[in-house]
């Protein structure tokens, strides 16, 4: 994805250079300077209402010059798309694809009203060469010739609409440097300038966080499948102490066996991290083959050595440190003590293989930190699961001494499970420390993604405004207040109505000093990086929330005075009483921050990062913006009858939109849990692995048990309770941490209500258990099937 990006910058971004306005166009001299650089077309957008009365909707309108697209084309099916555009009988055609034409039930030649205006279409639209960096939005996309645009009146003074001018720079010129000197002629006048370099800088941030996150996954499944491996060595070594043993007594020296040991490992090792590579490498070729047209980013399927040779080494690197220690304990163990069959008795590795797993540890978190794009986040990363490995093994060994002491007060078959659960051979000793790691990421993962689904899906349609109107010109507000009140909206009922003017600017600088981006925290940035929408408020809002200072007085006339959102203050360095410097319509304006207060982004009310006081922007006429919260069934009347008032006004169903976005984010929410569960499928597999151990280690025990009377079914029962016993506690228990953990997350990061899917959490839990039960219960089938005499002979 990040080739393709990079290959088709220059068509993403529709040139070399973009630079764009919110609700103005250039001025002569600014398109003078701009057409000087290199060929320039210009593209508006703006979105407005389109289709009859009685079904009118939101659409993206995008209103092209004759010199549109200069790099690519757009693909039409039968004509070209200048020809398709042109003004026919007074009337301008339009394009769109084949969806917007099936969402209205039209047909090419139809005719579309769209405003207050009648347009025809003309064409089919395939595939527009820039419609990445033109980016989604509400509605569908319609084009239209900038005459077109004109004919239909809808860009005046006040309209909300952004404008960007694209220029093809000559052969040899460089455009970082064009970029600097634009920056700099430009200062100050609100334009936004992006080079090539940068066309796709959202689409990679968001490869970033996607390429971030499957790393959290990846590391967190070599974590955990690295503990079955250490697992699976034990095992491998534990079977064959007896030929370890004779060899040492024959002469074998230490160095042999490890030699020896050691290259079958090496060759496993290798071979199963190139099966997976293999895999790796080719899963991109089966995405391009199955889904590979409806992608919605370029791509360049191929073989990339660099990410693969890093994985190769990762997964090496991840089984020495958990094979090494195994295998230094088995070389160093003395043949007597194999031979009674007590290689575990050696607690800690010999020194050389200690240190050499310290150096394969410490080369995976250098390479796994240096391949990552987002290397905080990575070191963060091992550092938590370094921490959560060792709080789940120490949980793990608090298990086992509270089983031993519960023990000595049980009976009967409560008495053996828990002094199994206990014992050396522990379920929690052996499985605890995976099963706790995977089910925490991934009881984590489901705790904020049921969070965020709950908040979308059912508590923003509550709180938040059932339809927003946008573009309402401010010489017929008082108009647009009698139709809200005609159809039983009280518009004095700040819990439900709110209007003001609504503009867009740009923040500069605090007591006239530039603010700089480096200094501004990271999660404020936004407030800097681009125009913001703000409004104007007179009368002081339903529970404004202020933090610090006061709200100016009704009717207010003075020198310009501003509320700002207290989080986005703390994130520029601003304080009460400082001078903000806001570029609105190209030009300056400073106003003084009267109080701060905090916004509940997702409610209803001016949630605006600034406000302005009466008296600073009226000159601008900017037009209005009004929300209005109604009960469920009665929004699409009043949509109707503002639509047959005023054909102009754009409106916004955010119910209808809130319930769709929940259903997207709900379908994410699956494929980020269905990822996030490769982590909790790797542990199941550590669980099994330790269970086929446990059929071979512990059938001395159980044919010891058979022959003191034990029944086969108290046997499979208690080790089919002593692992559901272990899993239901470490699920349990990563339950509570992924608590912990999501938490912070919900209410301080994305400043949401707290709603768990306490349901599905409790189905994680019973899930584990219930599997690692079973697994316990089949692994004693199998331990069973070794003749008594034979199992005690060799245990």
């Amino acid at each position: 994805f990040r080739t393709g990006i990079e290959g088709q910058s220059r068509t993403l971004l529709g040139g070399d250079l973009a630079f764009s306005l919110k609700q103005r166009l250039a001025t002569p001299d600014e398109l003078s300077w701009i057409k000087a650089r290199g060929r320039t077309t210009r593209v508006i957008g703006l979105r407005t209402m389109a289709g009859p009365v009685d079904a009118r909707r939101l659409v993206q309108l995008r209103a092209i010059d004759g010199a549109y697209p200069l790099v690519g084309r757009v693909e039409m099916e039968g004509r070209d798309i200048q020809a398709a555009l042109r003004i026919k009988d007074g009337v301008p055609g339009i394009a769109m694809n084949r969806a917007a034409l099936r969402d209205f039930g039209l047909a090419v030649g139809d005719v579309l009203r769209l405003a207050d205006g009648m347009t025809r279409v003309s064409g089919i639209v395939v595939k527009e060469p820039d419609s990445l960096s033109f980016g989604g939005g509400l509605g569908p996309r319609i084009l239209i010739s900038d005459e077109g645009l004109t004919a239909l009146g809808l860009i005046k003074n006040g309209a909300l609409f952004n404008v960007t001018y694209r220029v093809i720079l000559p052969q040899g010129v460089e455009a970082s440097a064009v970029l600097k000197e634009a920056k700099e002629h430009f200062k100050g006048a609100g334009f936004t300038i992006t080079d090539r370099d940068n066309a796709a800088a959202g689409l990679i941030n968001i490869l970033d966080m996607l390429e971030s996150f499957l790393a959290v996954i990846g590391l967190a499944a070599l974590i955990a499948g690295g503990l079955g491996v250490a697992q699976a060595v034990s095992a491998f070594f534990d079977q064959r102490r007896a030929s370890i043993a004779t060899l040492k007594a024959l002469g074998a020296d230490q160095n042999l066996i490890a030699l020896a040991f050691g290259i079958q490992l090496a060759i496993l090792a290798f071979g199963g991290a190139l099966i997976g590579v293999i895999i790796g490498a080719l899963t991109p070729f089966a995405l391009q083959f199955f889904v590979g047209d409806r992608l919605p980013l370029p791509a360049v399927f191929a073989l990339y050595p660099a990410p693969l040779l890093a994985a190769l080494a990762q997964g090496l690197l991840a089984a020495g440190i958990f094979a090494l220690p195994a295998l230094g304990r088995a070389r160093a163990t003395a043949p007597a003590v194999l031979f009674r069959g007590a290689l575990e008795k050696a607690k800690w590795p010999p020194v050389f293989e200690l240190s050499l797993a310290l150096l394969c540890a410490a080369g995976f978190a250098a390479l796994a930190i240096l391949s990552s794009p987002g290397k905080v986040l990575s070191a963060a990363l091992l550092v938590g699961a370094v921490l959560a490995f060792l709080l789940f093994t120490g949980l793990s060994r608090l298990v086992m001494w509270a089983a031993r002491i519960a023990a000595r007060r049980s009976r009967g078959l409560a008495r053996m499970v828990l002094s199994s659960l206990g014992g050396p051979g522990s379920a929690a000793r052996t499985a605890g420390p995976a099963l706790g790691l995977g089910f925490v990421l991934l009881a984590l993962v489901m705790l904020v993604q049921s969070n965020l689904v709950h908040q979308i899906g059912s508590v923003a349609p509550k709180t938040s405004p059932s339809l927003v109107f946008t573009q309402i010109p401010a010489h017929i507000a008082p108009e647009f207040d009698d139709v809200m009140q005609k159809n039983g909206v009280d518009i004095t009922d700040q819990a439900h109505y709110l209007r003001g003017a609504f503009l867009t600017g740009r923040l500069i600088a605090i007591n006239g000093k530039k603010i700089d981006p480096a200094k501004v925290k990271p999660s404020e940035r936004w407030i800097i990086n681009n125009e913001i929408g703000m409004s104007i408020v007179d009368r002081k809002p339903l529970n404004p929330h202020i933090t610090d200072g006061q709200w100016w007085p009704a009717g207010y006339r003075g020198p310009p005075l501003i509320s700002m959102e207290v989080d986005a203050a703390k994130g520029i360095g601003a304080h009460l009483g400082d001078t903000l410097t806001i570029t609105v319509l190209g030009r300056d304006v400073m106003a003084k921050i009267a109080n701060l207060r905090t916004i509940d982004w997702g409610g209803f009310g001016a949630n605006f990062a600034i406000v302005f006081a009466p008296g600073t922007l009226e000159a601008a006429n900017p037009a209005h913006i009004a929300i209005v919260r109604v009960p469920k069934g009665e929004d699409e009347a009043l949509a109707r009858a503002i639509g047959a008032a005023h054909p102009t006004i754009s409106i916004v169903r955010l119910r209808e939109t809130l319930e769709a976005v929940a259903g997207i984010f709900a379908d994410i929410s699956l494929a980020v849990t269905a990822i996030a569960g490769v982590v909790a499928l790797a542990s199941a597999l550590v669980l099994m692995g330790a269970l086929a151990a446990v059929a071979q280690s512990r059938q001395g025990e159980l044919a010891l048990l058979k022959t003191l009377g034990v029944t086969q079914l108290g046997i499979l029962t208690m080790m089919a309770a002593e692992y559901g016993l272990a899993a239901l506690i470490m699920a349990g228990l990563a339950l509570g941490l992924a608590f912990l953990a999501a938490w912070p997350i919900i209410i301080q990061v994305f400043e949401a209500k707290w709603a768990p899917d306490w349901g599905a959490a409790l189905a994680m839990i019973v899930l584990a258990t219930a599997l690692a039960a079973f697994g316990g219960w089949l692994s004693g089938r199998k331990a069973l099937t070794a003749p008594p005499a034979r199992a005690l002979r060799q245990g």
